[in-house]
C-alpha cells in the first residue's frame, strides 16, 4: 500500500512532465526546456529515496528474497562500465577491469549484485577528484568464493566515522561536503543484501587517500524465500496525496547540526516511521 500511494503521485508528475517534454502542450522555450530538466532531475531523485525507504522497509522486516541464477560476471561488469561511462567522464574519472580469463560463472542474484555493484561504483566516482582511478578486481579463491572489490583514489572516510558507515541515515562528514544529496541508506542495502547471499561487505579507507571496498560470495548462492510482506495498511486520504503531490521535493527528513530532527514530512512520517527512526548523519 505504502509503495502504491507513494509511487503514484511520482508516476503522474513524470507524465505531466513528459507531456510536456513532448510538445504536447506547445513548442516550450529554451528556459522552460531547462526548467523541465531540472523538474526531470528532482522527480528522479525523489524517486530514488523513495525505493530506498522501501528496500530499507523490507530489510528491516526480514523479508529479503534471494533468486539466484548463473552470473557471467565479466559480462556484467562490462556492462556496468559502459553505463557509467559518461557519469565517469562527468568527473574526470577512468574505470578500469581486471578480471581474469576463465573465470568460472557465478550463481547469485543478478537484480541484488547488480544494485550493490552499482552502488559501489557509483560512489567511488563521486567521491573521486581530479583525473580518478577506479579499479573494479575480481578473483575466485580456493575456498570457493568470489571477490570482488572497487578500489578509488578519492577522499576516503574519515577513520572515526568509520565504524558508523553501514549505519541507517549515516553520510560521512566529508562526504557530505563533496554531495549533500542523499539519506544514506545504500550502504546499508548493499550490506544486508550481500549478507542474504551468504555472503560478507567490508572495506579498507584512508582518508584523503581511498578506499577500496570487498564483497565476497560462494560460488553457488542458495536461493531464499520471504513470506509475503504483512504491514498494517496505511490508507492515505485524498488530502494527504494532493499534499504529497504538492509538495514532493519538499525533502524527507530535517536535522540540525546536533542531528536532531527538526522536521519531517508529515505524510512520508506516517508510512515509513520516521518520527522514530534514530536519524544520524
Amino acid at each position: 500500500v505504502a509503495s502504491h500511494q507513494l509511487r503514484t503521485p511520482i508516476s503522474i508528475i513524470r507524465w505531466s512532465l513528459d507531456m510536456l517534454a513532448g510538445g504536447r502542450v506547445g513548442k516550450l522555450s529554451a528556459a522552460q526546456q531547462e526548467y523541465l530538466r531540472q523538474a526531470y532531475t528532482q522527480v528522479d531523485f525523489m524517486a530514488r529515496i523513495v525505493n530506498d525507504l522501501l528496500r530499507v522497509s523490507r530489510i528491516d522486516e526480514g523479508h529479503i528474497s534471494v533468486r539466484p541464477e548463473p552470473l557471467d560476471l565479466p559480462q556484467l561488469l562490462a556492462g556496468l562500465v559502459h553505463e557509467t561511462k559518461a557519469m565517469a567522464q562527468a568527473y574526470n574519472c577512468r574505470v578500469v577491469l581486471d578480471v581474469p580469463r576463465g573465470l568460472p560463472l557465478l550463481v547469485a542474484d543478478k537484480v541484488k549484485i547488480s544494485e550493490v555493484l552499482a552502488v559501489l561504483v557509483g560512489n567511488a566516482i563521486r567521491y573521486t577528484r581530479g583525473k580518478g582511478m577506479i579499479r573494479i578486481r575480481v578473483r575466485k579463491g580456493r575456498d570457493g568464493y568470489f571477490s570482488l572489490s572497487v578500489t578509488d583514489n578519492g577522499i576516503g572516510i574519515p577513520s572515526a566515522q568509520q565504524h558508523e558507515i553501514f549505519n541507517k541515515f549515516f553520510r560521512a562528514d566529508n562526504a557530505l561536503r563533496a554531495q549533500t544529496e542523499g539519506l544514506g541508506l545504500q550502504l546499508y542495502i548493499a550490506k544486508h543484501y550481500i549478507e542474504a547471499m551468504g555472503g560478507t561487505l567490508s572495506f579498507r579507507s584512508t582518508a584523503l587517500v581511498g578506499t577500496t571496498f570487498t564483497l565476497r560470495l560462494p560460488a553457488r548462492v542458495k536461493p531464499v524465500v520471504t513470506p509475503p510482506v504483512t504491514v498494517p495498511e496505511v490508507k492515505l486520504t485524498d488530502d494527504e496525496l494532493e499534499e504529497l503531490y504538492h509538495h514532493i521535493s519538499d525533502g524527507m527528513i530535517i536535522v540540525d547540526a546536533t542531528r536532531k530532527v527538526l522536521k519531517v514530512n508529515p505524510v512520508a512520517a506516517r508510512l515509513f516511521h520516521l518520527q522514530s527512526e534514530k536519524v544520524v548523519g
